[in-house]
C-alpha cells in the first residue's frame, strides 16, 4: 500500500500541474483536459490489458467449472 499511496500521489501532483498550467497557458476551460486525458488513458489501459484478467475458457465445456474447480477464476482453491 505505501507503492500505491506514492503513486496515487505522485500522479495528483503531475495531474495538477499540468492543469494549473493549461488553464494559466489557455483559460480555466482547457484545465479540464488533463482529468478528460487520464480517464481516456485509464480506459485504454483497462481496454488492453483485460485479457490478463479474465480467465480463458479454452473452447465450448472447457471453462473452470467443466474440468471441476470452483468457477470462482483463477487460483481459488477449494474449501475445506
Amino acid at each position: 500500500f505505501t507503492w500505491l499511496t506514492g503513486a496515487v500521489a505522485l500522479g495528483q501532483a503531475g495531474a495538477v500541474t499540468a492543469s494549473g498550467a493549461l488553464a494559466d497557458a489557455f483559460g480555466a476551460r482547457a484545465g479540464f483536459a488533463v482529468p478528460l486525458g487520464g480517464t481516456v488513458l485509464a480506459l485504454l489501459v483497462l481496454v488492453g490489458l483485460r485479457s490478463r484478467l479474465v480467465p480463458r475458457t479454452g473452447g465450448a465445456g472447457r471453462g473452470p467449472v467443466a474440468s471441476g474447480g470452483t468457477g470462482r477464476g483463477i487460483g481459488h482453491r477449494t474449501p475445506a
